[in-house]
């Protein structure tokens, strides 16, 4: 068992010392020769650097593990290593944190507690690299060419290509995550409406991003009046149009009761124009008729939430 897994090892050694730093170099050729044409149509078959980086992470880290548990290396602490030693580890551990943490937009999105805990994974994990990497020397290759070389050698590049089968399905996985990604940031996002509790002549505010310069519709899923939108859904008239604002009144078409209200506008995706739907946000328009009720009472409680800018176009005359 010993014996499989100093080959298993072996490979994974050879996969990140000599593949992976290859990968990454043709990876940053095109930006270093732009005019050679070779490296661009290259880089075009080598996976997306976010693929390399974590490989580069993942492999040694298996190695890591085999050796433990081969009983071949006992597991590092920091503590016990000189103060040199240390130095370096927590100057290095800051600096490809910093560099992942704005790298992941996973944990770029955590705020600093993504910043941290990158820090202390890379404070544990790098003296575990750096002894998987001292753990091997060229001598040990020998058990390759021993008994049976040629089958040894067939299982290793199997084994190898493996490897790079698995790092291209995961690939395949982050390049449509990274669309996703990309593909949701040009999606307009409604992140704050108000007031939520509305009377037919209050004004709204919808605050969020992406929601273009006076290019888009505003919809909603009341019963329309007019034939627009299939006779199903109502368009709503704004009165003032920005990428992060929308300001307009209570359309006559709603009803009284919930009213769900969401964005709809064009934008190009992959050379096409296609039309895109934010998040939706609920109101709810308050009966004018009857008599004072606790709902009337709960719309005049929320004017002590709502913000200044809010209060002040529906006549409140916030400073």
């Amino acid at each position: 068992m010993k014996k499989y897994i100093d080959y298993i090892v072996l490979l994974l050694w050879t996969y990140t010392i000599i593949v992976l730093p290859s990968f990454l170099f043709i990876r940053a050729c095109p930006s270093l020769f732009q005019e050679l044409g070779f490296f661009v149509q290259l880089s075009g078959q080598i996976p997306e650097f976010a693929t390399l980086l974590l490989t580069t992470m993942a492999l040694p880290g298996i190695g890591m593990f085999l050796l433990l548990f081969n009983r071949r290396l006992k597991l590092v602490t920091i503590w016990k290593m000189k103060s040199n030693q240390i130095l370096f580890t927590v100057l290095f551990s800051l600096l490809l944190s910093y560099t992942s943490w704005n790298y992941f937009r996973i944990l770029y999105s955590w705020g600093y507690f993504g910043l941290v805990l990158f820090f202390l994974f890379f404070l544990f994990y790098l003296p575990q690299v750096v002894l998987f990497l001292d753990s091997v020397n060229f001598g040990d290759f020998k058990i390759f060419f021993s008994r049976q070389p040629q089958l040894k050698c067939v299982l290793a590049l199997s084994f190898l290509l493996l490897i790079h089968q698995t790092i291209i399905f995961a690939n395949q996985k982050v390049v449509v995550y990274k669309e996703q990604v990309a593909f949701n940031e040009l999606l307009p996002q409604i992140k704050k409406g108000e007031p939520h509790l509305v009377y037919r002549s209050n004004i709204i505010i919808l605050y969020g991003n992406n929601f273009g310069i006076e290019s888009g519709n505003i919809s909603d899923n009341t019963y329309a009046d007019t034939e627009s939108v299939n006779n199903q859904f109502g368009k709503v008239n704004f009165t003032f149009w920005d990428n992060n604002k929308i300001i307009f009144q209570v359309p006559l078409h709603w009803k009284t009761g919930e009213i769900t209200v969401w964005i709809e506008k064009q934008i190009t995706w992959k050379s096409k124009r296609i039309k895109v739907k934010s998040n939706r946000v609920r109101f709810k328009l308050m009966d004018t008729t009857g008599s004072w009720d606790k709902a009337d009472d709960e719309y005049f409680r929320q004017l002590k939430h709502l913000d200044k800018e809010t209060l002040r176009v529906n006549g409140y005359n916030s400073k």
